[in-house]
């Protein structure tokens, strides 16, 4: 709480951040108030505290403690405007579900791979209309040799979470209305991913996707 006008008013947890004045993480190397970084920290904050969430959707690259997580989702790198669009609308709509911002964060990365493989193809993948199994096969062959960003083709496995991962966003974004242009045969079967993928549990599935090394370049 801080006192304005001989009146005590309770703060937000960011708002307590300023009221405390330069901190203990605004000091230099030596110990001194570092006040640029002050500025810049309070500038953050001040941001935060008024932050608004519908604005934060409409964004390319949110700030999830925003939303209350920590960290950031990028979408910039999904290359096709609609697909695009889809995945900020399913992210929005999972926020509330996800147990943690990783979850989130890997199935926005698999559908980055699946913008790189449409882009290679015929019209760029620009048009979701002009999709259909073909296209959804071509990107089944093409990540299982697309190079991470170890520089190494991804694992069976791995390959096989960014296959799962695009097939539950396709089908959540199906059934949110979200994919009302897409080709009706641009969709994926239960095995596509590899015969030993729907026999893992989830939680198994979720250690393999959050290797350090599993991310999508």
């Amino acid at each position: 709480m801080v006192r304005t006008g001989g009146r005590w008013k309770r703060t937000s947890p960011h708002g307590r951040h300023l009221a405390s004045g330069p901190s203990v993480c605004c000091l230099d190397a030596d110990g001194n108030h570092d006040y640029g970084r002050f500025a810049r920290f309070t500038t953050d904050r001040v941001r935060l505290a008024y932050g608004d969430v519908d604005a934060e959707r409409g964004k390319d690259t949110w700030d999830l403690r925003v939303f209350g997580r920590s960290g950031h989702l990028d979408l910039t790198p999904i290359r096709q405007d609609w697909l695009r669009e889809v995945a900020r609308a399913w992210a929005g709509a999972a926020l509330v579900r996800v147990r943690s911002k990783s979850e989130l964060q890997h199935r926005v990365q698999s559908v980055v791979v699946l913008s790189r493989v449409l882009a290679s193809g015929p019209g760029g993948g620009a048009d979701p209309a002009a999709l259909g199994r073909a296209d959804a096969e071509r990107f089944l062959l093409r990540v299982r040799s697309t190079k991470a960003s170890t520089g190494q083709p991804y694992s069976p496995r791995r390959a096989a979470g960014i296959v799962e991962d695009v097939a539950f966003v396709i089908r959540e974004a199906r059934d949110l209305g979200l994919l009302a242009t897409l080709g009706p045969t641009f969709a994926f079967r239960r095995r596509d991913g590899g015969p030993e993928w729907p026999a893992m549990s989830r939680a198994k599935r979720c250690r393999l996707t959050s290797s350090p090394h599993s991310t999508p370049n």
